[in-house]
């Protein structure tokens, strides 16, 4: 069920956008002598990260032979195509004529001036069979004001849409629930005003009685004619511990409403447990099927611990070796973002979504507890890179070399945890004279 009401929710939006910018606004349009051009901006005050979208209209008494569009990029500021160029006829009660249409998304990546340029059109429209007109249509370029957060916005994440809802839904049955049983809580956040990679991580608080497991996360963004939608569905895999009463913590999204200049919470709400006893028989019958594969593995192992002790003096050498060389794919698919985008808010995804890879028994990894994991250099870096984000900071920062910072911090934690524990393992086994090769501790590019 989860997911049927919101997409209903968003059908009846879209379709709400589309009759706001489509032809039933077109009817209500007289028809010009001449071709017109007509480009609007909403909100003409918009805030950092908050969508701003330009719509572009040509009106003309006659069908277009030609069309066009000088359209330059936003510097700035990110751009995503709502509408395809089109063209329709339409009627009103001054007669028939032609649209041409199109419109856009820019979300600004720093408050302050933005630059929206200046619009070009030129083409010509058929008056007759035998007679076409020329024209050429400008819009003068626009500079809007953006607003930083609010500073009485309470969240570390600053979110600004139009709307936010949030839908969940359980694997199973919550009045059924044993102690030692496993649930999966999916829940589902959709912004209207928003992308995907725009929203904050959904975290599951810890509860008494409870072990939080990791789940996925899915993030996607649709596109309307009058805006985008964005989309984060995260799952969390909850185990049972205890017979007693459980309150799981709710999810929350706090968000800032620019149309109402508002903080606004989201939440998917706690939720009470009351979990059924173990069920005895079913947990012997398990105990005795782990004991006789035990068993049945032990007269194994001894042979596997001695061939092994053998094998291990020679490969631990080699492993460190290579060690540090080797780079996990999740190192390199963080270098490949960086170096698609440098921007201060890439950087910070890129980071996350690296960490959540690097540290996957974690159920909820932030920047910040990733800087407190691996140590004072790296918090300094990661605070410099959050500030940045958000518009606090002094001076212009390197995004992308803050984010490699703390990447080669964690590679050389790695690699001095891998050396510590195989030291200690070689000790145990060869004795306290024997010392592992040096190796060269700088982490691989």
């Amino acid at each position: 069920m989860i997911g049927r009401i919101s997409r209903l929710r968003l059908f009846f939006l879209a379709w709400l956008l589309g009759m706001a910018f489509g032809p039933a606004s077109a009817q209500q349009d007289s028809v010009p002598e001449e071709p017109t051009l007509t480009v609007r901006i909403t909100p003409q005050k918009p805030y950092l990260q908050q969508e701003i979208v330009q719509v572009i209209r040509v009106i003309a008494p006659h069908p277009f032979e030609e069309l066009v569009l000088d359209l330059p990029p936003v510097q700035g500021a990110e751009t995503i195509t709502l509408q395809q160029p089109k063209t329709r006829k339409f009627e009103t009660y001054g007669g028939e004529g032609y649209i041409y249409e199109t419109s856009r998304s820019i979300f600004p990546k720093q408050s302050g001036e933005l630059e929206i340029p200046a619009v070009r059109i030129s083409g010509s429209i058929g008056v007759s069979r035998d007679e076409r007109r020329l024209f050429v249509l400008r819009e003068d370029a626009m500079v809007l004001d953006i607003r930083p957060p609010p500073t009485s916005f309470s969240d570390d994440w600053w979110l600004v849409a139009r709307d936010v809802r949030i839908d969940e839904g359980w694997s199973k049955p919550l009045d059924a629930l044993r102690v030692g049983d496993r649930i999966t809580r999916s829940i589902e956040v959709t912004v209207a005003g928003a992308t995907g990679a725009h929203l904050p991580e959904l975290e599951q608080g810890r509860s008494t009685g409870l072990t939080v497991l990791p789940g996925r996360t899915e993030r996607d963004t649709e596109i309307t004619p009058g805006g985008v939608i964005g989309k984060i569905s995260r799952s969390f895999e909850i185990r049972v511990d205890v017979d007693q009463p459980i309150n799981i913590s709710p999810v929350r999204v706090v968000w800032w409403n620019a149309s109402t200049e508002i903080e606004r919470r989201s939440v998917a709400p706690a939720v009470r447990l009351e979990p059924l006893p173990p069920d005895v028989e079913a947990l012997v019958s398990e105990v005795m099927t782990e004991a006789a594969a035990a068993h049945d593995h032990s007269r194994k192992g001894i042979l596997v611990i001695a061939l092994g002790g053998s094998v291990l003096l020679i490969a631990s050498a080699f492993w460190l070796f290579r060690a540090k060389r080797n780079v996990k794919p999740e190192d390199r698919r963080l270098r490949q973002a960086l170096a698609e985008d440098g921007s201060p808010i890439n950087a910070a995804r890129a980071l996350k979504a690296w960490a959540e890879a690097s540290f996957p028994k974690e159920s909820s990894i932030t920047l910040e507890h990733l800087g407190r994991r691996l140590g004072p250099k790296a918090e300094q870096r990661i605070a410099s890179l959050q500030a940045a984000v958000f518009g606090r900071s002094a001076e212009p920062i390197d995004a992308r070399r803050l984010a490699l910072d703390v990447l080669d911090i964690a590679q050389e934690r790695r690699l001095d945890t891998a050396t510590n524990a195989l030291t200690g393992l070689m000790e145990r086994l060869l004795g306290s004279s024997r010392h592992l090769p040096e190796i060269d501790r700088r982490p691989s590019r």
